[in-house]
This record gives structure tokens, C-alpha cells and sequence, in this order.
């Protein structure tokens, strides 16, 4: 049986840390998070508030915790542990950085991954992990077989990144926000707009979410070319737009949004047209 730490307690490592300790294949050895707080949850795994107070290593480690962190934790580890790094296996769970942020581990032959849950965790229910892909970095390739198993049990699909990829990896993470939090963002939008003249949000809401997203998946299932948007700005109906934004102007931040989202479907819609 594999052992598992988790450094990290933010809505990725919440949810695989309530995963591990759920699934009897794994063991998850220890929790490392000042913002630790579900003790009840967790009665079998010890818990540290920092990594100074940390005596061994499991097999794997994960590093979850804010991207500007992880290369602070990876260097911290290396100098606590040296030597006793050979063969660990240390993780990082971000879509943005590559595996550069892990090297002070890798000096001390620790086996580096950088395996990005492509998954929004808002609800850090572990229901999120079902079926997802995980984009894999990995340097040494033989390697490989035992994170597939890893990412496997976790109930997820390892997908190795090419080079093409990697070499980039913010451009790769950027699809995960856009078709994610970008979404997430207009559909608060039109909640909040909904709020201010009292409209039912379950009753004229709802249905129309569902339809879009029907939409927006079938076009991706079907690998074509459609953009699924019908309304004023695929019509060039630019009198039905100034109509929104001057209704809005009593609510100016909205206002502001609401023309920031505009411009960037018009720009998105005339990019389509070009294709």
C-alpha cells in the first residue's frame, strides 16, 4: 500500500486528502497545513502545521498549496530531508508551473511530477475527481507507469503532456480558467443582474444555463467549427447592446462588467467568423 502526504490544505488537497482517506488502497500518512481544521475527519492521520515538525517522508508527496508557494515547500524540503528524498516521489498540483519549481528535490534524487487535476474543486467534494484527466510532466519517463497507477486509483485519466505543451504551460492552464472560472464569472453576472429587478433566478435561469452548456458540449463532442451563440452581438446587433449598457448604467460596476464581457465575445465571435 502506497503512503501519502498532503502539503496544502486549499480546495485541491481538502479534496484528495478526504479521497485518500477514503479509499482503503491508499494510506494518507500526514496533512502538513497551518489552516487545518478538520481533525474529526482525519482521526488516523497525523497532522503538522509546518514541515519543520515532520520526522519521515511517505512514498508520495503532494504539494497543493498556492503556486508562488510551491517552490519555497520544494526547497524546504530539501534541506530537511537531503539524502532521505532518494526515490520519494513529490508532486505539485499546479496547472501553471512546470516542473522547474521542484528541482532542489530532484538534486536529491527524488522521483518530480507536476500532475494538474484539470477539474474546478469549488465544492472540494471528491465527486470532482471522478473521470477527470490529469495533465502529467514527468522528466524520467519510466517513472511514468507508477504516477498512470497513482492517477488511476484516484479515479482519473493521466494524459502526458507533449513538449509542445510544457514548454508553455500557462497557455495550458489558461483553458481551465476560461471554460471554468470565465463562465462561472458571466453567469454571476446575469444572477446579480437578475437580483437588482427581483427576476426568479431558479425559474428563467436555470433552463437557459443548461441549454447553453448542452450546446457548447455537443459542439466540442462533434469537433466542429460553430460557435453555439445566437443574440445581439453574433447578429452585429450593436443597438440592442448600447440598449443593455445604457439600462445598466444605474449600476455602475455591473455596467462595467457587463461591456467587458461584450468586448471579449466580440472579439471571440469575430475570431470564429475568421476560421
Amino acid at each position: 500500500m502506497k503512503t501519502i502526504s498532503i502539503i496544502g490544505y486549499g480546495n485541491v488537497g481538502e479534496t484528495l486528502a478526504k479521497y485518500i482517506n477514503n479509499y482503503n488502497k491508499l494510506d494518507l500518512s500526514f496533512i502538513c497545513s497551518k489552516h487545518f481544521n478538520d481533525k474529526t475527519i482525519f482521526s488516523n492521520t497525523k497532522i503538522f502545521p509546518n514541515i519543520s515538525q515532520i520526522n519521515s517522508l511517505p512514498d508520495i508527496v503532494f504539494i497543493t498549496s498556492k503556486d508562488k508557494q510551491i517552490e519555497n515547500i520544494a526547497t524546504t524540503l530539501a534541506e530537511t530531508f537531503k539524502e532521505k528524498l532518494l526515490s520519494k516521489t513529490i508532486i505539485h498540483t499546479s496547472g501553471t508551473y512546470s516542473l522547474e519549481v521542484l528541482s532542489a528535490c530532484e538534486k536529491f534524487g527524488a522521483n518530480c511530477v507536476a500532475a494538474h487535476p484539470f477539474q474546478t474543486f469549488f465544492s472540494k467534494n471528491i465527486s470532482c475527481l471522478n473521470n477527470i484527466f490529469w495533465g502529467i510532466e514527468i522528466n524520467n519517463e519510466k517513472y511514468y507507469t507508477d504516477i498512470k497507477e497513482l492517477i488511476q486509483q484516484l479515479n482519473g485519466h493521466p494524459f502526458l503532456l507533449p513538449t509542445s505543451i510544457t514548454k508553455n504551460k500557462a497557455l495550458y492552464h489558461s483553458i481551465a480558467v476560461a471554460v471554468s472560472n470565465y463562465m462561472a464569472g458571466a453567469i454571476k453576472l446575469g444572477t446579480l443582474i437578475a437580483n437588482e429587478i427581483k427576476l426568479p433566478q431558479k425559474d428563467f435561469l436555470i433552463p437557459i444555463i443548461n441549454t447553453t452548456i448542452e450546446n457548447c458540449v455537443k459542439s466540442i463532442i462533434e469537433n466542429d467549427n460553430n460557435f453555439p451563440l445566437t443574440g445581439p452581438i453574433i447578429r452585429g446587433d450593436n443597438e440592442t447592446i448600447e440598449k443593455h449598457i445604457e439600462a445598466l448604467k444605474m449600476y455602475p460596476n455591473l455596467q462595467k462588467s457587463y461591456i467587458e464581457f461584450a468586448n471579449g465575445l466580440y472579439s471571440i465571435a469575430n475570431t470564429n467568423k475568421e476560421k
